[in-house]
């Protein structure tokens, strides 16, 4: 097998596929499946398919084109991003609906319409409480009386709104009552009628489980709840979903060690495949430390010690849960390793975001050997520290060596870099 590798898990997700598919449903709501994080991945679409998810949505031309090649004409695909105007001809020959906010730009889809000789069908997007794209409530009416007066091909079919994609706010059910208060508005003044009220993204999961979202909602956009398994409010894992579907492997090239002491590890991983501000080792030992653009750093820290070196257990991609003492460190133990990865696959360096904090110590060996370290400010430990960690125990679990494989657990944008990355192997596990 070729390194770095992503392992996609379809048994995991077609499992968070069913949990969440089945909830919505059981509540009148429609789930559109949202591939754009996976690139239109049609064997994750099929997935999807198959536990009950029939509209997929995207942001790109390119990937909404695989999932029309691979599911045939009749698939409803949705352009999840306002077109480009020079986009117009691709977007009604490939997608049913797209979601609009420009006048200019559903004219020009409706005259590329007229020219193929077909509808084409728009949500309109309205803003409410992410600070992107949309409507401002008042300009909504005049935009579907333009829409109704000035372009032939085109339908309005519904309204919808988005939140927590830039903005920190969280969604509020107020904002999403306004969308239902707008279709009636609509559909009075403008005798159009709204058939599709599209509530939302993963952020407003916790609604959907607690039945909190407004009567008359009866769609979702969802894609990060179903691959990742967590809401993304709090970023809480889904009741009953699995959270480890993705996995993300990279092989150890060089090995450093001070007194016979492992204490730093470098990984063929780097930018170019994923930012390691957005993955995380799966061992609870190792910790990223740095990374260019075709290494990772990886180290060993003071927070495993002799007695509890054995206890660990690492990330179970296969489904099993993980676990490890921590004898009392409710932190946890991290440690970091080098990979040879870079920015190119997953993204930036974030060595604040990733240290571990274990009572007012933190060891990082291999900065305390290197006085012209950029990380030279952790040089306050004494490199004894080093001695008070090594142990026979201690060493059996840090026996790395060249050709090991670390295994990295990533974000969102951590999935989405390793499935953009055409250095990063996508290896599919049933």
């Amino acid at each position: 097998m070729n390194f770095p590798c992503l392992k996609i898990n379809l048994l995991k997700i077609a499992k968070n596929c069913k949990i969440i598919n089945d909830r919505c449903t059981q509540l009148g709501i429609s789930v559109v499946g949202v591939l754009k994080c996976v690139l239109g991945d049609v064997k994750i679409a099929q997935v999807f398919d198959e536990n009950g998810i029939k509209i997929f949505a995207d942001s790109r031309i390119e990937n909404l084109k695989k999932l029309r090649a691979h599911f045939g004409k009749d698939r409803q695909l949705i352009l999840l991003r306002t077109p480009m105007i020079s986009e117009v001809k691709d977007v009604v020959n490939i997608c049913q609906v797209s979601l609009n906010t420009q006048k200019e730009t559903v004219k020009a889809l409706s005259n590329a319409a007229s020219a193929m000789g077909i509808e084409h069908k728009i949500i309109v997007m309205v803003e409410t409480d992410d600070r992107r794209e949309g409507l401002l409530p008042e300009q909504v009416l005049p935009f579907c009386k333009y829409v109704k007066d000035n372009c032939p091909n085109i339908a309005i079919i519904g309204i919808g709104t988005n939140a927590r994609c830039i903005s920190k706010e969280f969604p509020k059910p107020q904002s999403i009552t306004l969308l239902l208060n707008l279709k009636k508005s609509i559909e009075d003044e403008c005798g159009i009628k709204i058939p599709v009220i599209s509530g939302g993204n993963s952020s407003i999961w916790k609604f959907i489980e607690n039945k909190l979202l407004p009567d008359g909602v009866n769609q979702v956009r969802i894609g990060e709840a179903i691959l990742l398994g967590h809401e993304t409010l709090t970023y809480e894992a889904i009741k009953g979903a699995t959270t480890d579907a993705f996995c993300l492997e990279a092989e150890v090239i060089e090995v450093k060690n001070i007194n016979s002491f492992i204490n730093k590890l470098i990984v063929a991983l780097g930018i170019q495949d994923v930012g390691y501000k957005n993955i995380s080792c799966t061992r609870p030992e190792l910790e990223i430390a740095d990374q260019s653009s075709d290494h990772t750093v990886v180290i060993l820290n003071k927070a495993m010690s002799k007695s509890n070196a054995g206890n660990i257990s690492g990330y179970n991609f296969a489904g099993n849960n993980s676990s490890y003492s921590n004898s009392g460190n409710s932190s946890g133990y991290r440690s970091n390793t080098c990979s040879s990865s870079g920015y190119n696959n997953t993204g930036n360096s974030v060595i604040d975001n990733n240290k571990a904090k274990h009572g007012g110590f933190y060891l990082d060996s291999f900065m305390q050997y290197n006085k012209y370290n950029k990380y030279n400010k952790y040089n306050k430990y004494n490199k004894h520290n080093i001695d008070d960690i090594n142990g026979e125990n201690f060493q059996n679990v840090f026996d790395y060596k060249p050709g090991d494989i670390i295994n990295f657990r990533l974000n969102y944008f951590g999935l989405l870099a390793a499935m953009t990355s055409p250095f990063v192997k996508k290896v599919y596990v049933k």
